[in-house]
């Protein structure tokens, strides 16, 4: 009865042209697929964006470990499952959830000009990662202030401030 609903969520890749078909002047799909070079050594993110008017693709070089990882800790700055006063509350990684979106998305900002409905199709861990917890600008951090933070995605253990008195 709804042959294009149907076309839309079978199990198998959509046509980009067939996906245009579909979308508004004002919309844009999103979606990822990750590939392996070198048998597992260097692995990448491709990311695809397609319009009414063109497709456009990119390759992010982020491998799905280091997606995995970003998702897990991000996600567990949401957990509020054991909070019992306001000291329990987790910290959220802002500096992570902007440098996820750099790598994925900011790359995508100039082909998504005058979008006002974008459909994200997130796979692998991306699935269980409310997309609007990220930033779309780098925070202020809070350290030496000397500008030599290192990337979340690169290294582990940036300085983070605690809610309960505010030292790191």
């Amino acid at each position: 009865q709804f042959p294009e609903y149907t076309a839309l969520m079978s199990r198998e890749p959509m046509p980009g042209t067939d996906v245009q078909k579909l979308l508004g002047k004002n919309e844009a799909f999103l979606t990822f697929i990750r590939s392996w070079k070198d048998k597992g050594k260097g692995n990448y993110t491709h990311v695809f964006v397609v319009r009414s008017d063109g497709i456009w693709a990119y390759t992010v070089p982020i491998s799905l470990e280091e997606i995995e990882d970003a998702v897990a800790e991000l996600r567990a700055g949401l957990d509020l499952s054991d909070i019992r006063r306001l000291s329990d509350l987790p910290s959220f990684d802002t500096s992570l959830a902007f440098e996820l979106y750099e790598k994925l998305f900011k790359p995508a900002e100039e082909m998504l000009q005058g979008v006002k409905h974008l459909f994200v199709v997130p796979t692998g861990p991306l699935q269980s990662l409310p997309l609007g917890v990220l930033v779309t600008e780098r925070p202020e951090i809070r350290g030496s202030g000397d500008g030599n933070e290192s990337s979340p995605l690169k290294k582990r253990g940036l300085e983070t401030v605690t809610k309960e008195d505010g030292k790191k």
